[in-house]
């Protein structure tokens, strides 16, 4: 675990800058279905496991630090637990870019504030281009800084996407339907 201070969020622990429980009923945990964002599905599919594989290793176990699953090339990592009430995972999709679930979020380190139209949602690849996420259907719903007293640490995104839901029975044949 590393260090942490007030204003200082970029020196906090992964599990400092996710949150617990959300109230939201649509990420709340059913304990038979898991709605997981398509960006997890992708980073899944590009660490060379499947979503089956990686639901079977969740249940077993929670995934962190030294025993996360990563790309061939280390790039991106994936952090989980299978919380009572859901899912909780970080994801380093590149250098400086990190997403958390659930709070539907990715942290740019380091990237201004970007100007964009308050009322519309804006498509992901309009602010951060990466080739695990321009070929998804992200759209950022607001933008803030990730410390307001420190603007220069970065940027955070909130997220909109499109789910997968996987059933979590004990088959491992367990199918999974986009939604």
């Amino acid at each position: 675990m590393t260090g942490r201070t007030d204003d200082d969020r970029r020196n906090a622990s992964v599990a400092a800058v996710t949150q617990g429980p959300d109230t939201d009923r649509r990420l709340r945990f059913t304990g038979d279905h898991l709605d997981l964002p398509i960006l997890l599905v992708a980073a899944v599919e590009a660490a060379d496991t499947t979503v089956e594989a990686f639901i079977a290793r969740l249940r077993r176990e929670a995934i962190w630090q030294d025993q996360s699953l990563r790309s061939a090339d280390r790039k991106i990592d994936i952090q989980a637990y299978l919380a009572p009430e859901g899912l909780r995972c970080v994801i380093r999709v590149a250098e400086n870019i990190w997403y958390h679930h659930p709070l539907e979020t990715l942290h740019v380190w380091l990237m201004h504030l970007p100007t964009v139209e308050r009322s519309a949602t804006v498509p992901l690849t309009r602010l951060v281009r990466h080739d695990l996420t321009d070929p998804l259907p992200i759209v950022v719903r607001s933008l803030t800084y990730l410390n307001a007293r420190k603007p220069e640490l970065g940027t955070c995104l909130r997220l909109d996407m499109p789910r997968v839901s996987v059933a979590l029975t004990n088959d491992p044949s367990a199918s999974t339907d986009g939604s």
